[in-house]
C-alpha cells in the first residue's frame, strides 16, 4: 500500500513536476520539426501510466522525484507537441503567403488599431485563388499596415 506524503514532500514533488514540465516543453520548442501526433499521444499515454505506477508504489523519495521529473518532462514535451500540431493543422499554407486571394466572409471582431495599422478577426465563407476555389482555415487574423509614409489620418500618402 502506498504511504502518504508529508506536506513538505508533496510540495517538493509538485516543484519537481513543474520543473519537469517546463524542461519537456522547452525541449519540444527547440525541435526543428514536429513529431506526428500519434507519437505525442503515445508518449503522453506512457508518461501517464508511469506516473500512475509511481503514485501507487512505495518507493524512496529520491527515486520518486526523479520518476516524477521524467514523467512530467515527457508530458510537457507531448502536450506542447500536440498543441503545436493543432495550430499547424489550421495555419495558412506557406505556398499561399504573399499571394492575392479573394476571400468572402464576415468580420468576427471589432477592428483594433495599433501604431502601425489595424487588425481584425475574419470568419471565412469562401475563398478563390486565380478564380479557382480554395480551402482556407475557418478563421483568419487579418491586418493592414499604414506604411512608412502614413499621414496623421492613418492613410498612406501618395
Amino acid at each position: 500500500m502506498a504511504r502518504s506524503l508529508t506536506f513538505p514532500a508533496l510540495v517538493t514533488v509538485m516543484v519537481v513536476a513543474m520543473l519537469g514540465y517546463c524542461v519537456g516543453s522547452t525541449v519540444q520548442l527547440t525541435q526543428v520539426t514536429l513529431l506526428d501526433t500519434w507519437v505525442d499521444r503515445s508518449l503522453m499515454a506512457v508518461a501517464l501510466m508511469a506516473l500512475g505506477l509511481v503514485a501507487l508504489n512505495n518507493i524512496a523519495n529520491g527515486v520518486r522525484q526523479t520518476a516524477v521529473l521524467l514523467c512530467f518532462a515527457v508530458l510537457g514535451f507531448a502536450i506542447t507537441g500536440l498543441r503545436a500540431n493543432a495550430f499547424v493543422a489550421i495555419a495558412l499554407p506557406a505556398s499561399l503567403e504573399g499571394r492575392d486571394i479573394a476571400v468572402t466572409g464576415e468580420i468576427a471582431s471589432m477592428p483594433s488599431h495599433f501604431e502601425g495599422g489595424t487588425r481584425f478577426r475574419f470568419e471565412v465563407a469562401s475563398a478563390q485563388l486565380d478564380k479557382h476555389p480554395l480551402q482556407l482555415p475557418p478563421r483568419l487574423d487579418l491586418a493592414w499596415y499604414a506604411g512608412l509614409w502614413a499621414t496623421s489620418e492613418g492613410k498612406d500618402a501618395p
